[in-house]
């Protein structure tokens, strides 16, 4: 759908990034948008946190560049 539309695919999924970097999508994964939402100040440091531990709650996954994330 985001080839055909031309439209940037937004995923945490490995294989949807495989697949997408196989057919020139561009894409942002989740850790891309966590640090945009930093970088840009949406949120603050704290409130990324917060955020990062109710995704990692809630959706059963780890966020392997927590650490980096909050301290870029």
């Amino acid at each position: 759908m985001a080839q055909a539309h031309h439209l940037l695919c937004l995923t945490n999924d490995f294989q949807a990034k495989k697949v997408g970097k196989a057919l020139g999508l561009q894409y942002l994964d989740l850790e891309e948008i966590l640090r945009a939402l930093k970088v840009r100040g949406i949120l603050t440091v704290d409130a990324l946190a917060e955020l990062i531990d109710q995704i990692e709650e809630k959706d059963h996954t780890r966020i392997k560049a927590k650490t980096q994330i909050l301290s870029d």
